[in-house]
């Protein structure tokens, strides 16, 4: 614990979480909102997770475009124009008549229009963090998210019924303004400039640190879509309850990301720490009691914020300031297709085969994340040695594409 009072000393840390996580509030709730609001108008779990699914891809597609375009325009223009429109086409969604073209076209313009504020929030924190402080901030970090996901869930399940659809959504995209704004009235965003990335948009995912934390953030998060869809779908009656269960998940992570805080990272950690998910997901499968679930929901959180943090520290500890901001929104595109992917097969499941084959399905992908982080050991970086930005002389593997060999020549 006192390893976190003496990140949150560090000056600017905490105002710049506590904007981050009201900004990114409604992305917290949006996708459980959209899904239940989706299924209540079109009548299918299958197509209110395309809609999901629709809403992910189009942030997933935004995410590292914006990211490299706060290099080249500037932080405050990017997250005003996007903070605005998104926010706009958030509280429209809401008053869209029962059509899925309305809804899948406006769904669109929110995931385009998300704000990079990660990217944004995260390149400040090589810059104010003292060293080998690195791997607590993002530790720290990484539990603000949770809080994000786990007060989300809440807001989304008890905003629906008590105020209504048209409310409801209206009053997300305001939340979302103001964040947003505060975020953009920042004063590093005005006077911080990124430098220009020497690589093609893209480039950064060459880096095998970089591709393996991707690669993982998409499973375990294609893991909790598919884990959200079957609770939405085991609680249809009570929709207020799946929100407590999905909130249940977020604040364990949290607590998991507390304790963790204080604990070293190595190479074997993005491994380990999703252990408890996997168990958590297998043992749920065994018993379709709601009251069960919820309990095996909230045990698999534990593995959440600790891995989470051990992917963004691995990213920064890959790449230079310069080449994070386009890295970190390839991590949230990350997040946004591995729920858009878990939402859509997961409805898919629920609609044929039950509401357990969803939970089922989430196993099977939080299985494929810890594989994947047991196989790529040998390229992931040791955080234990060194958290951080690397130096000049830092070695970091790279994927070497085979040269393209040119054929013929003057005659």
């Amino acid at each position: 614990m006192s390893t976190l009072v003496e990140v949150c000393r560090i000056p600017h840390i905490v105002r710049l979480m506590g904007s981050q996580c009201l900004s990114r509030l409604p992305q917290g709730a949006l996708s459980i909102l959209l899904l239940v609001h989706s299924e209540i108008v079109l009548g299918s779990y299958a197509a209110a997770g395309l809609v999901v699914a629709v809403f992910s891809v189009a942030a997933a597609a935004s995410g590292p475009l914006l990211g490299r375009m706060l290099s080249v325009f500037g932080m405050r223009i990017i997250l005003l124009i996007t903070v605005v429109v998104d926010s706009a086409a958030i509280a429209l969604f809401g008053v869209l008549p029962p059509s899925p073209p309305a809804l899948f076209a406006v769904s669109v313009v929110i995931g385009l229009f998300t704000p990079p504020i990660l990217p944004a929030v995260r390149s400040f924190y090589p810059q104010l963090t003292p060293p080998g402080m690195s791997a607590q901030v993002f530790s720290l970090d990484s539990i603000t998210q949770e809080v994000v996901w786990a007060v989300g869930p809440i807001i989304a399940t008890v905003l629906l019924p008590l105020i209504g659809t048209s409310a409801a959504f209206l009053t997300l995209g305001l939340t979302g303004l103001v964040g947003g704004l505060l975020i953009a009235g920042f004063p590093l965003t005005k006077t911080f400039r990124l430098a220009s990335s020497r690589h093609g948009l893209g480039g950064v995912l060459l880096k095998w640190p970089v591709l393996i934390a991707v690669l993982s953030s998409i499973l375990f998060n294609a893991s909790y879509g598919a884990a959200q869809t079957g609770v939405v779908a085991t609680f249809a009656a009570t929709p207020a309850f799946a929100g407590l269960v999905l909130a249940a998940f977020a604040v364990a992570s949290v607590i998991a990301g507390t304790i963790s805080v204080s604990f070293q990272m190595h190479r074997r950690s993005l491994a380990v720490r999703q252990i408890p998910t996997f168990v958590a997901l297998i043992v749920a499968t065994l018993s379709g009691d709601p009251w069960w679930l919820g309990a095996c929901m909230a045990v698999a959180g534990l593995g959440a914020a600790p891995a989470l943090a051990v992917m963004h520290n691995t990213i920064s500890s890959s790449l230079r300031p310069a080449d994070a901001a386009e890295a970190v929104g390839w991590m949230g595109s990350a997040m946004l297709s591995g729920i858009a992917i878990g939402s859509a097969a997961g409805g898919y499941m629920v609609d044929h085969f039950g509401a357990t084959s969803a939970i089922c399905l989430a196993a099977l992908f939080s299985a494929s994340a810890i594989a994947l982080a047991f196989g790529a050991l040998r390229v992931l970086p040791d955080l234990s040695l060194h958290a951080g930005p690397p130096t000049d002389t830092s070695a970091v593997p790279v994927i070497r594409l085979p040269r393209r060999r040119v054929t013929g020549g003057p005659m």
